[in-house]
């Protein structure tokens, strides 16, 4: 088949990097199914005026396609970070908000039933207050993201540390779920427009060893420290297919969105 549908060239490569870590993974061949969403959305708009007027139209877009919920992911600042100390990591191209801000930007929005508002939480954030703001405010799932622990070439399995055992018991105990981008796959995917060895390439100039199947191993010791949380592995958690089918037999606390990135 193959000599008549070729593969894209980066599909092949996937099936030998990493020892075949993405082997499978076909974000263009993914599933759609009616009710379920299929991506995550983040808000890259102006922080000035409303965030409620600056999406408007994407909302009216939404009605007319018959779009009945959308995340909406905002990025979140509490006291251990700000927006002044950033890196330029990949996450940092976005606008930042406090608990306080959002509540000003957002008026009417969370009424209207249509965006489920979400947060991208830093890696230097383990704040269990924050968490606590946020679900005040109504959000409905948190983000946590490698991409900038692989860029700052930060620890693989930061997230395992005491310090923020609190801020998943935060979670569990306010009824979040956790959408959580684990890896990062290594060929490119121009079907797509992803680049090749995104955020990896940054962080083997800082001094990167560890793997994508490092990485996977620590998201997967959270879905056991903690079974009251919903954990959903961005991207597919870029592995195919076969490899999924087994992680959702031992993980039932595991889903996966099947954005393309």
């Amino acid at each position: 088949m193959n000599d008549k549908f070729p593969r894209s060239p980066d599909v092949i490569e996937r099936e030998t990097l990493e020892g075949g870590f993405a082997k499978g993974w076909s974000p263009h061949a993914k599933p759609t199914p009616e009710y379920y969403f299929d991506c995550h959305i983040h808000y890259k708009g102006t922080s000035d005026g409303s965030v409620s007027e600056e999406i408007r139209g994407d909302v009216k877009a939404a009605d007319a396609l018959g779009i009945k919920k959308a995340i909406l992911m905002l990025q979140l600042y509490g006291k251990k970070w700000n927006p002044g100390m950033k890196t330029q990591t990949v996450m940092d191209a976005f606008e930042y908000f406090s608990v306080a801000e959002l509540e000003r930007q957002m008026p009417g929005l969370l009424e209207t039933g249509v965006c489920v508002p979400s947060v991208y939480i830093n890696y230097f954030s383990p704040e269990p207050e924050l968490v606590d703001a946020a679900a005040d405010f109504g959000v409905k799932m948190i983000k946590l993201h490698n991409a900038p622990v692989i860029e700052d070439n930060a620890p693989h399995d930061l997230w395992l540390e005491k310090e923020w055992d609190a801020f998943f018991y935060a979670i569990e105990k306010r009824g979040l779920a956790v959408l959580f981008h684990v890896t990062q796959r290594l060929a490119a995917a121009a079907y797509t427009g992803g680049g090749r060895n995104t955020y990896w390439k940054k962080g083997w100039e800082n001094g990167v060893t560890y793997t994508n199947e490092d990485l996977l191993q620590a998201f997967l010791e959270l879905c056991r420290r903690y079974p009251g949380i919903d954990f959903v592995g961005a991207h597919q958690l870029h592995v195919g297919w076969e490899l999924l089918e087994n992680l959702f037999s031992e993980f039932k606390v595991l889903y996966v969105d099947a954005s393309v990135a």
